[in-house]
């Protein structure tokens, strides 16, 4: 049977407390902890996974531990050892960072419980090209955090297999039609879109984004972020922030800039306008018009290359548009739109399917 709340409260206490008092190293998560941690706390767990994972000799608690070990360490830790930040929060405010630890713990592994078997990613690996499909067509492929960090594990195990060229797709009838904030906090969503975004723009190997359909807000970040870009004539590409009174980081204003122009950034940004795939195939943001074959016959012609030759390039032309610098005014500006009305407006406005009326407020 599934453990009580108050097992898993216990469980989470004791586990974070045991992070507290290790100053360095991360202790290890207990496969019967990450059981008693996950199930219950989402609503989402259905009775029938859990029946699947309460099956004697299963394997699904040692495998649930180990991914909520890996995104526990990416979080708090650097090279194995705990971040010295995280450490001195731990010394000066010791019930806020216990705190922080138990969300952090409880979201991964209840991302990871809700996830195992829903298949939000297809992965088609080849000898040298990866091809990373998102695949939530009922909604539009709208990507959510889930699917945020499948996407992300699937770059980091590219790395390790030494994947020359990584495709990003979306299953018909779209690319991505932006973002899903379903079950989190818009700032955790934001946090792990920026995250996933920077990690595929520094990815040592070639991206590549086969655009056929809508590549709207988050999925036009997504595209931006790749170093190359296949699309479709009729597909549609742009940030349609304004229309839901929202703002995006300065990291993405900056990169839609450099990889469609400023004119073109000014349009998608203050005139939410979208821009066809032929249109920016004129501009030479989209490289290549075609299909999905079209980007895989490109990726395989580009993973004949020197690879070694290929990531000093891509460093030096990451390097030649570094990260800019926190801007307070434009921070402000940015927390401001977040914060408003304007954004509540917004949102009740797509979901009913009519015009905003926005007022600055």
């Amino acid at each position: 049977m599934p453990r009580s709340r108050s097992s898993r409260t216990a469980a989470l206490t004791e586990y974070c407390t045991r992070i507290a008092g290790a100053k360095t190293i991360l202790p290890t998560i207990k496969p019967a902890d990450a059981t008693r941690l996950a199930f219950g706390v989402n609503s989402t767990v259905s009775p029938q996974i859990t029946a699947m994972v309460e099956i004697p000799k299963n394997e699904y608690p040692k495998r649930l531990a180990r991914f909520a070990q890996l995104e526990i360490n990416a979080r708090f830790t650097r090279t194995g050892s705990l971040d010295s930040s995280v450490v001195s929060r731990l010394v000066a405010e010791p019930a806020l960072a216990l705190f922080d630890l138990r969300r952090c713990v409880r979201e991964f592994i209840c991302v990871y419980v809700t996830g195992w078997f829903s298949m939000t990613v297809k992965l088609n690996w080849g000898e040298s090209v990866l091809v990373a499909t998102i695949d939530r067509p009922e909604c539009r492929n709208a990507v959510d955090q889930q699917t945020l960090l499948k996407l992300a594990s699937a770059l980091d195990e590219s790395v390790k297999r030494k994947t020359r060229v990584v495709i990003i797709t979306g299953t018909a009838p779209a690319f991505c039609s932006g973002a899903d904030l379903s079950g989190v906090r818009e700032t955790e969503f934001t946090d792990a879109l920026h995250k996933f975004l920077i990690q595929l723009a520094t990815l040592p190997s070639v991206t590549i984004a086969s655009i056929d359909g809508p590549a709207l807000g988050a999925g036009a970040q997504i595209a931006m972020s790749c170093d190359l870009r296949v699309a479709t004539a009729q597909s549609a590409i742009g940030v349609p922030a304004a229309r839901l009174g929202l703002v995006v980081n300065h990291w993405t204003v900056e990169r839609l800039a450099r990889e469609c122009s400023w004119p073109v950034a000014r349009a998608m940004l203050l005139g939410a306008r979208n821009y066809s795939g032929a249109e920016l195939a004129n501009l030479g943001s989209v490289h290549r018009l075609g299909e999905l074959e079209e980007a895989v016959s490109w990726a395989t012609e580009i993973a004949l290359l020197a690879p070694l030759s290929i990531a000093g390039h891509k460093a030096a032309l990451n390097a030649s548009s570094r990260a800019p610098e926190l801007d307070h005014v434009v921070q402000a500006a940015r927390d401001r739109a977040w914060a408003s009305k304007d954004v509540e407006e917004g949102r009740s406005a797509f979901v009913e399917k009519r015009q905003a009326k926005f007022k600055g407020e």
